[in-house]
């Protein structure tokens, strides 16, 4: 089964928004609609049914196992988008891309019942799971159009949120340039798949810090072998430069 995710503003939506929905449905499978089951909590299909000559079959109250299959996609959906925002440091405020991404992931993985997957079924080809990331990860985004200087960082931190709905990428949360907070559609994302930042975490400015490296030993006269560092004058740093002993 596909699973659609609509939000409450979606199911505010007016009579063409079914209409388009039913159209992508019959285009995609190449068949018509002709059964629609419902609970009774909304009647937005009442009419465009009739119209349609599609065939209604409701629910009755209080009696979720008459639509089995929806409702165990429901809880399955919950536990997922439990799992992960247990699991990265987003608030959870974020859990309609946490729903998002549960769907999109399980559209793409098959089931006891059915061994091919929804993807498959809907497009009549196997999806591929190679770009799939942990939700909530860290990833630093490259931005091609921004102009950086020799030194400057060529990529900003951000957040995995979801996946874009009708591009191949993913969808980042991080800081805008302004000063404020953005989400930028990317495939240039190189992720840090063992880091689960806070919204906080990734506002924080990217640091630079020299490397000090050792002085490896040559050998020249006037060094010490045993000593991996020198002084300017090429003389171990535990002695004088007349060779004099050391509890002088």
């Amino acid at each position: 089964m596909w699973v659609y995710i609509r939000t409450i503003s979606w199911l505010r939506g007016t009579r063409s928004i079914q209409m388009l929905h039913i159209a992508e449905v019959e285009t995609r499978l190449e068949h018509r609609v002709k059964i629609l089951r419902s609970d009774r909590s909304r009647d937005m299909f009442k009419e465009f049914s009739k119209e349609k000559g599609i065939q209604r079959q409701l629910m009755i109250p209080c009696t979720p196992q008459q639509n089995g299959v929806a409702e165990c996609s429901n809880r399955t959906l919950l536990d997922m988008v439990r799992s992960v925002v247990a699991h990265a440091n987003l608030p959870i405020s974020f859990w309609k891309d946490a729903l998002l991404t549960a769907a999109y992931i399980l559209n793409r993985v098959p089931t006891k019942s059915v061994t091919a997957t929804p993807y498959e079924l809907w497009f009549g080809q196997k999806p591929s799971l190679d770009h799939l990331r942990p939700w909530g990860s860290a990833g630093y985004v490259h931005n091609p159009t921004h102009k950086h200087r020799k030194l400057d960082p060529k990529a900003i931190k951000m957040v995995f949120i979801r996946y874009p709905a009708q591009a191949k990428g993913y969808v980042m949360y991080g800081e805008h340039t302004n000063g404020g907070m953005t989400e930028i559609d990317s495939h240039n994302v190189d992720f840090l798949e063992d880091e689960f930042p806070t919204v906080g975490e990734v506002r924080k400015d990217v640091q630079l810090f020299e490397l000090q490296q050792d002085i490896q030993p040559s050998f020249s006269e006037g060094k010490n072998l045993d000593s991996n560092q020198v002084t300017e004058d090429g003389m171990p740093p535990l002695f004088e430069k007349n060779g004099g002993d050391l509890s002088a």
